[in-house]
């Protein structure tokens, strides 16, 4: 896989301009690494959706941890994204564009019946309770989360396994 990485002029959520990567692939197709500009794996045609979910696993999270991240005010408190967050929560993803939070997991593999959109479409970024937001988001054992996240690991496993066998010529 050959990609370019670009640097994009968009104007963010707080209307000021930011530079966003983007991942230009030799096939056509953009794979973004911010989670807020994202296009929903299911607007990929069917038989290109495994396909768009190796690409986003081997790019990894969008975990920007050299990022300023930007305060906001919760009433008398400004309050920001804190970075040790990713090291809690691995799935945990964030937007420079929209200063909000998503989830890799269930982006990928959530059945979108069940999965909380904030988390795959929308962003979280209400600092104040955030944490409380994040473990609302994981739930109980069978949780739509909990499923998407067996599935990226599953998917995950089996494309490593994929690269060490050796390929069987007939």
């Amino acid at each position: 896989m050959s990609a370019r990485v670009v640097m994009e002029e968009l104007v963010n959520y707080a209307g000021k301009k930011t530079r966003i990567d983007t991942k230009r692939l030799c096939e056509g197709e953009v794979i973004i690494s911010d989670p807020a500009l994202r296009k929903s794996i299911d607007d990929y045609e069917f038989e290109l959706r495994d396909d768009i979910r190796r690409k986003y696993v081997l790019i990894g999270h969008c975990q920007p941890i050299s990022h300023n991240f930007p305060r906001t005010q919760f009433g008398s408190a400004n309050r920001c994204f804190q970075i040790v967050w990713f090291m809690k929560w691995e799935w945990l993803e964030y937007s420079v564009f929209q200063d909000s939070t998503f989830c890799l997991w269930c982006y990928l593999f959530g059945d979108k019946k069940f999965v909380n959109e904030a988390f795959t479409k929308r962003g979280i970024r209400n600092w104040k309770n955030a944490t409380e937001k994040f473990k609302e988001h994981v739930g109980m054992r069978g949780s739509a989360h909990n499923k998407a996240e067996k599935l990226y690991f599953d998917f995950k496993d089996k494309q490593s396994l994929l690269k060490i066998l050796p390929s069987r010529k007939k």
